[in-house]
């Protein structure tokens, strides 16, 4: 899974709509709070697709090459 899109708190608190819009269209945001990831906003049916992963383990794999992009910030 890609996020390409990283947004902070306050821009969601701010516009929910338009980053609902961006996660709808992309896949998935990560909001961010003190540059540090808080949050990922994602589409529906790549949260189905989550949910059906076996155990928490691969749940982790599946996101961990892309949120790790964001702990470092």
């Amino acid at each position: 899974m890609l996020i390409n899109k990283k947004v902070s708190i306050i821009e969601i608190n701010q516009n929910f709509s338009k980053v609902a819009k961006i996660a709808s269209e992309e896949g998935s945001v990560v909001a961010t709070q003190n540059n540090k990831l808080e949050y990922i906003l994602l589409k529906k049916s790549i949260t189905t697709k989550i949910m059906k992963l076996p155990t928490m383990q691969n749940l982790m794999l599946f996101l961990k090459s892309d949120a790790s992009k964001y702990e470092s910030m």
